[in-house]
């Protein structure tokens, strides 16, 4: 199949599946690329905390790009941005991409996405200013375009599982891919008009209230529009990552606190902003038993208070999942007081507000230049 009957197939059926060599009149038996795929016009990329993630042009790296959680933002499942409670803030990528989309007058944002869990969740996925804002509102996503310009309606994601997802735009002209396949095109207007004020943010932006608690990885931003073949090929170079995805099973219980232990001054663990810290809980119910659950003590060089203020003796209902596995953990600092190591140790999936995090006295207003390298893990 030619690459001129596959793109025609799409514009009159559009419902229907092609595959990465259909659509792309790849000969049988040729070695696919590694995601992104076609990297013409990209600026930043991320596929999760382990990967190298390097912008490469004429045969050279020209961009290697990082991002680090701010608030009670954290690495999550699978190396992933959790965005639960902050945003993650890419370095050095900013000035980059205001000149790309000033220069081209298109923008692309592509990115495995897994949504709150809570149906009518609401908060910002993903924002560059004058360019684009991507956010949820319940069961829909609201795409705002430009400065001032066009707010679409585009259709929801699926619950409980990851979703790929490309928003493009190009002069007068919008398209939103899910899983490969066209959810939405339309002609709107709009200016695309970056300034120096213009900041690359994943989740919530500085000063606002809302924070959206869903994660992202394979994050991807074009100075491009991607049509719908490229969408296509885009998802099938992901699906084998879905496909290997082992899932934590989560368990809900409740228990009350036998031992908790210290959390350190959060200036003591530098370089580290995070810190784990392990509490041993009674597990009430017919199977009275004893386990330990790693609870989020510090988060960006602050005191998570409401675990500092548990006490001995209260009861809560824990949601948890297995600690081993969650491998993007393992880079992480872990505090345990207590002599208990054949206990089974457990991940408290709890949300951390932003709002609960409280600084010490003269603490760090920003992270330092050195951190700890990332462990690379299952995905």
């Amino acid at each position: 199949m030619t690459r001129t009957v596959a793109m025609t197939l799409l514009m009159f059926a559009p419902g229907l599946r092609l595959s990465t060599a259909a659509a792309l009149a790849i000969p049988a038996g040729a070695a696919a690329s590694p995601w992104p795929g076609n990297e013409d016009g990209l600026v930043f990329i991320w596929e999760d905390a382990t990967a190298a993630n390097e912008v490469h042009a004429n045969g050279r790296v020209v961009r290697t790009c990082r991002a680090e959680p701010r608030d009670a933002a954290k690495f999550g499942l699978g190396n992933s941005m959790d965005l639960g409670g902050g945003s993650f803030v890419p370095e050095s990528v900013d000035a980059p991409l205001r000149h790309a989309v000033s220069s081209s007058g298109a923008v692309a944002f592509e990115a495995l996405v897994t949504p709150p869990t809570d149906a009518s969740a609401s908060g910002t996925i993903a924002s560059f200013g004058g360019t684009f804002v991507l956010t949820q509102r319940g069961a829909a996503l609201q795409l705002a375009l430009g400065r001032g310009g066009a707010e679409i309606t585009l259709p929801g994601l699926p619950s409980g599982r990851p979703s790929h997802l490309i928003v493009a735009y190009r002069r007068d002209e919008v398209a939103f891919y899910l899983d490969g396949q066209p959810a939405y095109l339309g002609t709107p207007k709009a200016s695309l008009a970056p300034t120096s004020e213009s900041h690359l943010v994943f989740g919530a932006v500085d000063g606002t209230a809302s924070t959206w608690n869903g994660r992202l990885e394979a994050v991807a931003v074009y100075a491009r529009f991607v049509g719908a073949a490229e969408a296509i090929a885009k998802y099938d170079l992901l699906r084998s990552r879905l496909d290997k995805r082992r899932l934590p099973g989560r368990l809900s219980v409740r228990g009350r606190l036998a031992a908790m232990s210290a959390i350190p001054d959060p200036r003591s663990i530098e370089p580290y902003r995070r810190a784990l810290v392990v509490a041993t809980w009674d597990v009430r119910g017919s199977n009275n038993r004893r386990i330990q659950v790693a609870h989020w003590g510090i988060l960006d060089g602050r005191v998570v208070e409401p675990v500092r203020q548990l006490k001995r003796g209260v009861e809560r209902v824990l949601v948890l999942e297995p600690f081993d596995m969650h491998d993007e953990l393992e880079s992480e600092r872990l505090v345990n007081d207590h002599d208990d190591a054949d206990l089974p140790l457990h991940y408290d999936t709890a949300a951390v507000a932003r709002t609960s995090l409280t600084a010490p006295a003269n603490s760090l207003a920003t992270p330092p230049a050195s951190l700890p390298k990332r462990k690379a893990g299952r995905r």
